[in-house]
């Protein structure tokens, strides 16, 4: 389905005359964030290279960066990539001073790239990661970048919204929330099924020849 398709099929599932495409679009595209923070889709894996400045801990991330930086590589040579700037620091604490020589390994911590050891000159590090999907907009002509012609990935995305929206109306009602929890049922069974069609090799093409964390 295409974007206005989608708008149309909640805004008339919903029956609720104030949700209109300036509400249902930013929730659509919440949701296709939601979804690809959930699973790897090969078409969003890019590389992008920056230059860290002399004598700084970190530098900011490439701005399309959303997830998983599974590779990285310091002036033509791979180096380590670890989880967090906490476990940066407990394998490579020794290295947390400035030096002249290449940086060891790197990490992200929240919007920042970490390294150790901090270089006194730039370094070009190559960074591999799973970037946002582009957003949609309200046009037969935008489809969700995650896949197209899915089924199931456009269910996702509908009930994603959906159970966003039951959620806000139901919030305080006493006893059991039944449009929120239906909608809510229904994206995690439509997310397990993309997940599934991904698995068997149907939906998604590979990206580029690099190495992939799954």
């Amino acid at each position: 389905m295409n974007t206005s398709e989608m708008i149309e099929t909640i805004a008339d599932e919903v029956m609720d005359d104030t949700l209109t495409s300036d509400r249902i679009l930013p929730l659509l595209n919440r949701a296709q964030l939601a979804i690809a923070k959930a699973i790897n889709f090969p078409n969003l894996i890019t590389r992008y290279s920056l230059t860290t400045v002399p004598d700084q801990p970190e530098t900011t991330m490439p701005e399309d960066f959303h997830k998983n930086l599974f590779q990285a590589y310091v002036e033509g040579i791979e180096v380590d990539v670890m989880n967090s700037r906490k476990e940066l620091f407990s394998e490579y604490g020794a290295y947390n001073v400035i030096g002249s020589g290449n940086i060891y390994a790197v990490a992200v911590e929240g919007r920042n790239l970490c390294y150790a050891l901090i270089p006194s000159s730039a370094k070009e590090v190559e960074l591999h990661y799973y970037r946002k999907p582009e957003n949609m907009v309200d046009s037969a002509d935008s489809y969700p970048e995650l896949l197209q012609d899915d089924p199931d990935l456009d269910d996702a995305l509908m009930y994603w919204v959906k159970w966003k929206f039951f959620q806000q109306i139901e919030q305080g009602i006493e006893g059991q929330k039944t449009d929120t929890n239906y909608n809510l049922g229904n994206y995690q069974k439509s997310l397990r099924n993309v997940k599934l069609s991904m698995r068997e090799g149907e939906s998604v093409p590979d990206a580029y020849s690099v190495k992939q964390p799954w």
